[in-house]
């Protein structure tokens, strides 16, 4: 590392201590070009605007042009002799506000208003390359768009896939949930950096991300649960702070590592009501309690205490009132009652919509005024916000509100690294390939959240696991078992491994295939393209002849289409089209697995007939155990499409009870994959036993296999209920929890009409709760704000090894004004060994048992914890579901704010 400063030094040994499989060489970067500088394709040396290429004669290959541009140095080491940089936002001895306050300073309205938008362009006079500040990464870095470019670069879109939300939230572990964030916060930094080299600054490419997504499933019904935690605002919260915190604070504590926005703010989970009510038009009635005890719980924990970078203003209204032009929502929750300091960023085009859908305004430009005075930093999309440069001079909007809105997004930039000294940053130092995105751990950690996530709901006489020693033959059925994407759920990237759930059954039963096998026989059709859905997995392929080996070699393989160097598999195809430039091909002699027999069953995961069921029962009977793989996917289930029915898709449920008939006194496993809850409607009933792996990203078809061969025990829990019948639930635009029987496990007023209770999971062993105490205890009556500290004994009194997931609930029953039936107030996720036992202690805060009283205005919540009597009950589920949960009592002697 000679030639790099003490500090740079330093920095990059600290992220190779905590990330050993990283290899950083400051003294031959991959990337010649660090941070924010790109290589000119012609001429090689690094600048940070495309234009200077060239500019400068003297400049060399591998020379740096200072951002004065007109000097240029020998490397990135000596970038520290630049001229002019003492004093100017590249003066990293100054402090971040100091440096927004010489861009101000030095900026005009014009070139500040630029930046309002998440596509900001270039600063040429201040040396300010462009910046999109839209990225993704829910589950993963999200792939860039289009994933080809005019400079020859081409990036697949390869990036660690965990679980999608949905997945993550029943792992209720807060350091697995770190573990991602971080990972997510690494792979953005490469794949950043090797763009930015290449010159490419394109959305999906930068450092800041729009999430997480920590709206609550209030209803199942809602087409975007698989992005989200949980409906219960505590438990999303943790999680929500855990992966925020991850993802963006890095081992240099200088530096954001990435930043995170906290969305859809607020009481957003609409996609489209049966009435046509679209999200952009819809108008959610909250009232004070719903609005504290609900909807803004999970919104304080990730900016106050995670501290993310951004908050995303979302796209429908409260009580009439467009929240991306809400002051009180944006300006005085966000930055007066909370403190927080970071930005607002509209959704895509919500700031046009206070006008185009929401008809708030007369006018556009009104619109426009109202968000940047109500507090909305940012347009998410579109380039409306230019409007200001007319606004701020008709007096309409005060200059100081766009000078804030810049300081709050520079902010963020200076935080990020972008205008020091390329060596300073120790992240530039990381690249864009296996050494960092999507490597062995990275790949591995992936596989470790799947399992993690997997709920067993049903397991009767110990059918799970299998042993694969007495299996001469299981029968995997389903349209879903070789699908691939569709185990990434959405907002993906595109790892280049992907593990379907019949890959890893197969892997785990011990089958292999050879690499070098061979060349495929293959039926070839050029200039034809068999129909491709959003199932199908592809890889990268150097000729239609290679694409066919692929296949030949891949279990569920028996068609391909082969177009731009990706090869798309596929088990069955609905159709095929003319298209030019394309082949595809009908595999010939794929390969077979001679102890999995496979039948899709259906021809989709919509499963519209039955035409394909004699030959999945076919294949059952001759079994010694069938795996049937059940759910939903993207097209009945997404952002813009809600669920009016939460059965089985099509005949999913007659292929189970076909299924069951066929497999009298042999094992019937069910394998789900899906977002939101299902009413199984009594299908559950025909299967010796159910585990749900969600959308479980790209290690799922391993992960799924170890649970089912007991390579791992199962100890996920259902962050949701579910239902027994949709009939049970208000309407999806009924925003108020207490309304008809109740929503959510908080509310509900009928056990009877819970299928599987929040909290809720099956385990290949026992637990045993015992030894638990309250300080102060019961015979004390105390202030209603005391911290409540719990211990507990919690025993391993099975014969395996497992984690257990302890639950803290608390119960009041003497709150003089209405209040959620239970709720929680704790949780640890602990690995325990057979025959052992651990002492956990948890604390319950104050805010866990308030009451929200209510009044006329949402914003202003009074929030009170009150005299009585508080019931704690630690258990591994909920109590009045869950056998051997234990309870104490606390006495509160008075009534006042937490």
């Amino acid at each position: 590392m000679k030639g790099c400063g003490h500090r740079t030094v330093a920095i990059i040994i600290s992220i190779c201590s905590i990330l050993s499989f990283i290899e950083v060489a400051c003294s031959a970067p991959v990337n010649p070009c660090l941070g924010e500088y790109q290589r000119c394709p012609l001429t090689g040396e690094c600048v940070l605007l495309v234009q200077d290429c060239g500019k400068v004669r003297s400049c060399r290959p591998g020379n740096f042009l200072c951002p004065d541009r007109t000097t240029c140095v020998a490397d990135a080491r000596a970038y520290l002799s630049c001229p002019g940089l003492k004093g100017t936002h590249f003066d990293w001895t100054l402090d971040v506000e100091q440096r927004i306050d010489y861009l101000l300073a030095n900026t005009n309205l014009s070139e500040q208003v630029s930046q309002l938008t998440n596509d900001a362009p270039a600063i040429p006079r201040m040396s300010i390359p462009a910046y999109n500040w839209l990225n993704e990464g829910i589950h993963g870095v999200c792939a860039p768009t289009p994933p080809e470019h005019e400079l020859g670069f081409r990036d697949t879109g390869a990036a660690t896939s965990f679980p999608n939300g949905c997945g993550l939230g029943p792992t209720w572990n807060k350091q697995r949930l770190s573990e991602v964030g971080r990972t997510i916060g690494i792979e953005a930094r490469g794949k950043h950096n090797g763009f930015v080299h290449a010159g490419l600054r394109l959305d999906q490419m930068g450092l800041t991300f729009y999430t997480p997504n920590i709206n609550l499933v209030k209803d199942p019904r809602w087409g975007r649960n698989q992005e989200v935690y949980s409906e219960d605002p505590y438990l999303t919260s943790r999680l929500a702070v855990a992966y925020v915190k991850g993802m963006q604070e890095g081992p240099d504590d200088k530096y954001l590592l990435a930043g995170c926005c906290c969305k859809h703010y607020a009481a957003y989970d609409v996609e489209q009501l049966p009435n046509g009510t679209d999200r952009y038009h819809f108008d959610a009635q909250v009232d004070v309690r719903n609005m504290w005890e609900t909807y803004l719980p999970a919104f304080k924990a990730c900016t106050v205490e995670a501290a993310a970078t951004s908050v995303m203003c979302s796209y429908n209204s409260i009580n009439g009132v467009p929240t991306c032009g809400d002051k009180s929502l944006m300006t005085e929750i966000l930055r007066h009652q909370w403190g927080w300091d970071g930005f607002v960023i509209s959704d895509y085009d919500a700031v046009a919509n206070i006008y185009n859908t929401h008809h708030y305004t007369s006018t556009m430009a009104e619109g426009v005024a109202l968000a940047m005075n109500s507090g909305c930093d940012q347009e998410g999309g579109g380039d409306v916000n230019s409007m200001l440069n007319q606004l701020v001079p008709q007096g309409k909007v005060p200059k100081s509100k766009i000078a804030e809105a810049f300081r709050r997004l520079f902010r963020i930039r200076v935080r990020l690294g972008m205008f020091d000294p390329p060596t300073m940053v120790g992240y530039n130092y990381l690249v864009n390939d296996t050494t960092v995105v999507q490597s062995p751990q990275h790949t591995q950690l992936a596989r470790y959240v799947a399992r993690e996530s997997i709920v067993m709901y049903k397991n009767n006489a110990n059918t799970l696991p299998l042993n694969p020693a007495k299996l001469k033959t299981v029968a995997v059925i389903g349209p879903a078992a070789p699908a691939k994407l569709l185990l990434l759920g959405n907002y993906n990237g595109f790892p280049t491994e992907i593990v379907s759930i019949l890959e890893g059954i197969s892997n785990a039963l011990n089958f292999t295939v050879q690499d070098g096998v061979g060349a495929g026989n293959c039926a070839i059709e050029q200039n034809t393209d068999y129909y491709v859905n959003n199932d199908d997995p592809a890889t990268t392929a150097t000729s239609a002849q290679d694409c066919c080996n692929i296949c030949s070699r891949s279990i569920g393989c028996n068609y391909f289409t082969y177009a731009d160097g990706n090869c798309y598999f596929k088990y069955s195809i609905a159709g095929k089209v003319a298209k030019n430039g394309v082949t595809s091909g009908k595999c010939l002699n794929p390969v077979k697995n001679n102890r999995v027999i496979f039948e899709a069953g259906c021809s989709s995961i919509s499963c519209p007939d039955t035409s394909m069921f004699a030959a999945a029962v076919t294949a059952a009977k001759s079994a010694d155990a069938t795996i049937v793989v059940l759910g939903l996917d993207g097209i009945i289930e997404s952002e813009g499409h809600d669920r009016t029915s939460l059965d089985l898709p099509g005949n999913q449920a007659q292929l189970v009870r076909q299924l069951r008939a066929a497999t009298a006194g042999k094992p019937l496993v069910g394998v789900l994959v899906h977002g939101g809850a299902i009413t199984l409607q009594g299908t559950d009933a025909y299967l010796d036993a159910l585990i749900d792996a969600w959308y479980p990203g790209m290690q799922g078809g391993n992960a799924v296999a170890d649970v089912l061969f007991g390579a791992y025990a199962p100890a996920g829990r259902t962050a949701v209920t579910w239902y027994k019948d949709i009939s049970d639930l208000p309407t999806m635009a009924n925003m108020n929890m207490y309304d008809f029987k109740g929503r959510t496990y908080r509310f509900i007023k009928d056990n009877s009409m819970v299928q599987y209770p929040f909290g809720y999971g099956l385990s290949y062993t026992t637990f045993q709760y015992s030894h638990l105490t309250v300080s102060p205890n019961s015979n004390d009556t105390v202030d209603a704000c005391t911290r409540v500290s719990v211990d507990v004994t919690v025993s391993n009194t099975g014969s395996v090894d497992s984690d257990e997931v302890v639950q803290v609930y608390v119960t009041l029953t003497e709150s003089t004004v209405p209040a959620p039936n239970v709720r929680l107030a704790g949780f640890e996720r602990v690995h325990i060994r057979a025959g052992h036992s651990v002492r956990l202690q948890f604390v319950v805060e104050p805010e866990q048992h308030s009451v929200v009283y209510n009044g006329n205005d949402i914003y202003l919540g009074q929030v009170m914890v009150e005299k009585g009597v508080m019931t704690v009950h630690v258990g591994g589920g909920q109590p009045g579901f869950t056998s051997g949960v234990v309870s104490a009592t606390v006495t509160f002697g008075n009534t006042r704010p937490p």
